[in-house]
C-alpha cells in the first residue's frame, strides 16, 4: 500500500510536467508570432493543386500561391504547360509578388533618392521594381504569355505536329513499296 501514493505522486508529476511543457511551447508559438513579419505574404504550406498537378518548386506567400495557380491554370488550357514549367512558373511568381508589393509603396516621392553631394538618382527600391518587371517580362517570353509569344508557340507546336504526321505517311509510304 505504501507503493499507491508513490505512483500517484509520479503520475501527478507528469502531469504537472507535460501542462508545464505545453504552456512553453503556448508561449514560444505566441514569441515567434509577434517576431515575424507583418505583411499580406504568407507561408502558403498546402497549395491549391493546378488542373495540371503543376507544383511550385518552394514554398510560396498567399499572393505567390494565386498568382502561380492563375497562370499555370491559363496555360494549361492553352496547351502550353509542361511539368518542367514550374520552376519558371515559380520563378514568375515570386517576381510578381515583389514588383506587386514595391509597386504599391513606390510614390513620385520615393522614385528618386536625393545623394549627399546633391545628385538625384533613381531609388533602390525604384531600381528593384524595375528589375522585378524585366524579370517578369522575360519569363513571361519565355512561357508564351503575350499574344505575339503565344502565336510563335503554338505556330511552332502546329509545324512540328505537321512535319511529324509528314514523317509517319513517309515511313508508311516506304512500308508499303
Amino acid at each position: 500500500m505504501k507503493n499507491e501514493p508513490n505512483k500517484l505522486d509520479a503520475l501527478n508529476a507528469l502531469k504537472r510536467g507535460a501542462e508545464q511543457g505545453s504552456a512553453k511551447a503556448e508561449s514560444a508559438k505566441k514569441k515567434a508570432a509577434r517576431k515575424a513579419p507583418a505583411t499580406d505574404i504568407k507561408p502558403h504550406t498546402s497549395p491549391r493543386k493546378t488542373l495540371t498537378q503543376v507544383k511550385p518548386q518552394v514554398r510560396l506567400g498567399l499572393t505567390e500561391t494565386k498568382y502561380f495557380n492563375a497562370v499555370a491554370d491559363f496555360l494549361s488550357a492553352s496547351g502550353l504547360l509542361e511539368v518542367v514549367d514550374s520552376l519558371l512558373l515559380t520563378m514568375l511568381a515570386q517576381n510578381y509578388a515583389t514588383w506587386k508589393e514595391l509597386s504599391e509603396e513606390l510614390t513620385p516621392q520615393t522614385r528618386i533618392t536625393i545623394l549627399p553631394n546633391g545628385i538625384e538618382c533613381e531609388s533602390a527600391m525604384s531600381k528593384m521594381a524595375r528589375d522585378a518587371e524585366n524579370q517578369i517580362m522575360k519569363i513571361s517570353a519565355k512561357l508564351g504569355l503575350s499574344p505575339a509569344d503565344r502565336s510563335k508557340m503554338l505556330g511552332a507546336l502546329a509545324q512540328a505536329e505537321a512535319a511529324k504526321g509528314k514523317k509517319a505517311d513517309d515511313d508508311l509510304d516506304s512500308y508499303l513499296t
